[in-house]
């Protein structure tokens, strides 16, 4: 009978280090309110420390993305020159050709080869020039872009709920191996604990 008894011993462990995990982490979240009075009062981390989190996250964020000068790398990869040659061909076939035939004279001159040859200068031209100013603009938003306040505001006008889960989507596995390794470690404290019982002769 000891020995059945001790066989579950593991088991058992593996039970309270899976649970242990578990509510430790549900305690991220809960409660929502702080229980208790005074010094004695308990809450979720999460809704406790909200507001600092929230700041940690905000100047993350900005850190990372402002000194690695995200804005310029995301702009150099934009190909602009399908939308500039879009405007290219908009401004001389819409705009400028409607101008030019209203010329007596000038009218004559305009045909669709020389029409498309300005239509390439153009492109060119516009690429040529807009790309710096994407890359100061960049620069200039960088410098200027409230970051930190922006992810501060969105986490803090996130419900707890919209929070929790979030969290939850994002670590989830991360969740669930803690929760396993709870087990597997409290699994192997049984096995230890049948070992000592075993050594110093308190089983046989």
């Amino acid at each position: 009978m000891n020995w059945v008894l001790l066989s579950l011993l593991p088991f058992l462990s593996a039970f309270i280090g899976w649970l242990t995990n578990y509510a430790a982490i549900k305690m991220l979240f809960r409660p929502r309110i702080p229980l208790g009075w005074g010094r004695f009062s308990i809450q979720g981390v999460v809704p406790r420390r909200r507001l600092e989190l929230a700041s940690r996250m905000g100047e993350i964020v900005e850190r990372e993305l402002l000194q690695s000068d995200f804005l310029r790398k995301q702009l150099g990869q934009v190909n602009l020159e399908p939308h500039l040659r879009k405007l290219a061909h908009k401004l001389t076939r819409e705009k400028m050709l409607s101008q030019v035939i209203r010329v007596p004279v000038l009218g004559n001159f305009v045909s669709p080869e020389s029409l498309r040859r300005l239509e390439d200068w153009l492109t060119r031209e516009m690429v040529r020039q807009v790309r710096p100013m994407l890359e100061q603009m960049a620069d200039d938003m960088q410098q200027r872009l409230p970051l930190r306040e922006m992810v501060q505001e969105k986490i803090l006008a996130l419900e707890l709920d919209q929070l929790e889960n979030m969290i939850h989507r994002v670590a989830h596995r991360e969740f669930q191996s803690i929760q396993w390794m709870g087990a597997i470690l409290g699994f192997l404290v049984g096995l230890v604990q049948i070992l000592l019982l075993f050594f110093t002769g308190q089983i046989s």
